[in-house]
């Protein structure tokens, strides 16, 4: 799908979250108990490493827009 050129992309990771949605709620349902339980604790430590790369992805956006408005605004200055 994607060849190691490519960047990681905000598309690409809601992509990957989704998949990886599915198979974590696959797993859960065949899980019981004590593994259920394990299996849930971990995912809320790699839930929170997926949280800081969203917020990451999310901050460059930030900074992508902001980059993108001044130098739409420098343009129309030498117009």
């Amino acid at each position: 799908m994607s060849s190691s050129s490519d960047t990681f992309s905000t598309e690409r990771f809601r992509y990957l979250s989704q998949i990886r949605h599915k198979v974590v709620v696959r797993a859960l349902s065949r899980l019981e108990g004590d593994e259920k339980n394990s299996f849930a604790q971990k995912e809320i430590t790699i839930n929170q490493k997926l949280e800081e790369l969203a917020q990451g992805l999310l901050d460059n956006a930030k900074k992508e827009a902001v980059k993108f408005s001044r130098g739409r605004a420098a343009v129309k200055k030498y117009k």
